[in-house]
């Protein structure tokens, strides 16, 4: 019967530029604001350190305000609606920290020292509205067609009981409304109420577009108390078949071929040379190493998916390539794993993406966002497609600083081989594939 509270959360919002210009010591400026430019300047600031947990590093100093500031407010929005969902344990919680007291003292305040607010304010100021509608899902990117399921709350803070109320949701794309739901709620007083589940089928798109549900509570009276947004991409799914030759050595794969709507054929020694390999076994890539090297230096493509072999180290010829734990953390060393990588900008098959496609993957067998990668790939010579940033250790005082340009570890990379290329994922797959429209889209392109 015990209540709980939680102390203390956020996250790092740079300074507004003007806070910047007018109050850093020049030395932490860059001599034109168009020049290139990273965070590391600033006297135990931490966005260049992590952000590579939640977004892609940027090149300059305007950049790298609007997209700490931007998730600063995604952050708190998330977390605070968490809380109070949960209101009826937790019912005390400290946002560290309101107001900054100096320029860059703790870039995690919500409002800079000359009382500007950052909007991450704002976030905070709607997520604490005391009698609110919150809609909520794990899923972000859906497939036409498919089932998409969010969560609609009453969250109350008030001592009034909420009779005779409902809760108003429609779903629209481009000003076109699809569908419209309806339900009756009554809240109780200092309580989070669940109301239900919106489900619907997503629309028919043209490649990918957003659809909104917009969400309204209301009164008896029929006034509007409040009201949400809450956003999903919606994909079109790729039917086209494949007229690549893919084979595939070890473990069965057929359910992972099908979500991709690919075809593939189990590995034939005497067969006609592939165009792409896939493998997922060790000890079958052992038996037949010889005549699928061949096949590589003769122009195919080997795809290796490592965290299916469970090995933290293989060899290709004399050639050693690793899985290991990423550090960073308390501890020293991330216990958990990435919910966001970044691309490779530069590479034809990564190019097409978004800088926040690779983040929030849902896994449909646990029903929660999940980790996409626990480990990295260190190999010498390899090409980062996906990547992570290496970041130093925490310490409970002072973060050890990194400086200069941060190492990128891969999570997916190639190397050359022959006039072929050896492919090489440390991707986590269960689960993932055939409900991740990015994630299908990356692995149709290596395939």
């Amino acid at each position: 019967g015990w209540k709980a509270g939680c102390g203390e959360y956020g996250t790092e919002g740079l300074d507004p530029l003007s806070v910047m210009l007018e109050n850093y010591p020049k030395e932490w400026l860059p001599k034109n604001i168009k020049d290139p430019w990273t965070p590391e300047k600033i006297i135990k600031a931490q966005t260049y350190d992590m952000h590579g947990d939640w977004f892609e590093e940027e090149y300059r100093i305007q950049d790298w305000i609007r997209e700490s500031q931007a998730h600063q407010a995604f952050a708190t929005r998330m977390m605070s609606d968490a809380f109070r969902r949960r209101s009826d344990i937790i019912v005390s919680t400290a946002l560290h920290l309101l107001i900054d007291a100096w320029p860059s003292g703790w870039m995690k305040a919500l409002v800079a020292h000359n009382r500007v607010p950052k909007p991450a304010y704002f976030a905070l100021q709607k997520s604490m509205e005391s009698i609110r509608v919150n809609l909520r899902t794990d899923c972000f990117k859906v497939y036409s067609g498919q089932r998409a399921q969010i969560e609609a709350w009453v969250l109350n803070d008030t001592d009034v009981d909420l009779e005779g109320y409902k809760i108003v949701a429609t779903l629209r794309k481009k000003g076109e409304d699809y569908d419209s739901f309806e339900i009756d709620v009554e809240a109780k007083p200092c309580l989070p109420t669940y109301a239900g589940t919106i489900s619907f089928d997503a629309p028919r798109v043209g490649n990918r577009e957003t659809t909104y549900l917009d969400a309204a509570l209301l009164d008896a009276e029929g006034n509007i108390i409040n009201s949400e947004r809450i956003a999903l991409e919606v994909f079109e799914k790729e039917t086209k078949p494949s007229h690549t030759t893919i084979m595939y050595v070890g473990k069965n794969m057929e359910d992972f071929f099908k979500k991709l709507n690919i075809t593939a054929i189990p590995y034939q020694r005497d067969g006609k040379r592939p165009q792409r390999i896939l493998i997922n076994s060790w000890e079958e890539y052992e038996k037949n190493s010889h005549s699928l090297l061949k096949w590589v230096t003769e122009g195919s493509k080997a795809l290796f998916l490592l965290n299916d072999m469970g090995k933290d180290r293989i060899k290709i010829e004399d050639r050693a390539i690793y899985l290991k734990e990423m550090a960073g953390g308390l501890t020293g060393v991330n216990e958990s794993g990435l919910m966001f990588v970044a691309r490779n900008t530069t590479e034809p098959i990564t190019r097409g993406f978004g800088p926040k496609d690779f983040s929030f993957w849902y896994n449909e067998e646990k029903d929660i966002i999940d980790f996409i990668a626990k480990k990295y790939i260190d190999c010498h010579g390899i090409t980062p497609l996906l990547f992570t940033y290496q970041k130093p250790s925490l310490h409970v005082i002072e973060m050890a600083k990194s400086k200069g340009p941060k190492k990128k570890l891969p999570i997916v990379g190639y190397m050359p081989y022959g006039k072929g290329e050896l492919i090489f994922s440390a991707l986590c797959l269960k689960g993932f594939v055939g409900v991740n429209p990015i994630l299908d889209r990356f692995l149709k392109k290596l395939l």
